[in-house]
């Protein structure tokens, strides 16, 4: 009896069912793949949708903060009633226990100078402590401030800003935010998206945040403070000082 060939054999349909397995196999694996890229490509996007979510969510947070100081520093003001000069003083209202002379100050403020503004105010403050050759002032320094010269300061700048800077508005929100000093940087703008400003980066304009002005705790960098003391211990004690004198 004759031996089939390989053609008759059936070897040849085993290999093109083999090439065509192979070709399936490939078509499979590139489909996966293309299904890999693509749900990779989703999860990329839901991240960044997730990450802009929760920057809307801090910045509502933060807004909300900022509202009900702002709600608390007005009671208080309307249970106070008029804690400011009167209307005839309100353009010489320079007021000092020891003698220092606010009129640059408040030519300054009542011309937008923010920043220049913001020096004077520094350098004032050095000049009511006694503290000028230092430049930066100690913890007795601020505890002991003279309560009129810090008044006289504050009712400047927010008078000027109409409510919108001030240490008064400052220590309103230093308190809503449970004396966290990340949390009332975050609120004011000294930080920015968990970074901490420097001096120049901060905008002397009345479109930056509520309280992001007169800059008193630092100089140089908002998570730094100023001789021996850390920002955030000067904040407190300012604040503390605020208290001890009535302002809000």
């Amino acid at each position: 009896m004759a031996k089939k060939s390989k053609s008759q054999s059936g070897d040849e349909p085993k290999q093109g069912s083999s090439k065509e397995n192979k070709k399936h196999k490939r078509e499979t694996l590139l489909r996966l793949e293309a299904r890999l890229d693509e749900m990779q490509a989703q999860l990329q996007q839901a991240g960044e949708e997730r990450a802009q979510l929760l920057s809307l969510l801090q910045q509502a947070a933060q807004e909300r903060v900022y509202l009900q100081s702002q709600l608390e520093w007005v009671l208080y003001r309307l249970e106070q009633g008029n804690v400011g000069p009167t209307e005839e003083q309100s353009e010489t209202y320079q007021y000092s226990e020891v003698g220092i002379d606010y009129s640059e100050l408040q030519n300054l403020l009542e011309s937008g100078k923010w920043q220049k503004a913001d020096r004077q105010t520094w350098e004032v403050m050095l000049k009511a402590a006694g503290r000028e050759k230092e430049g930066w002032l100690t913890v007795e320094d601020i505890q002991n401030f003279p309560c009129t010269d810090l008044r006289t300061i504050d009712w400047l700048w927010e008078h000027y800003s109409n409510g919108h800077f001030g240490l008064s508005v400052q220590q309103s929100i230093w308190q809503s935010s449970n004396t966290s000093y990340t949390d009332f940087c975050d609120c004011i703008g000294w930080r920015v998206r968990g970074g901490w400003l420097y001096y120049n980066e901060l905008r002397f304009n009345l479109n930056a945040t509520a309280g992001h002005l007169p800059v008193l705790a630092w100089r140089q960098r908002a998570c730094y403070g100023v001789g021996k003391c850390t920002a955030s211990e000067s904040i407190s004690h300012l604040s503390a000082r605020l208290s001890t004198c009535n302002l809000p």
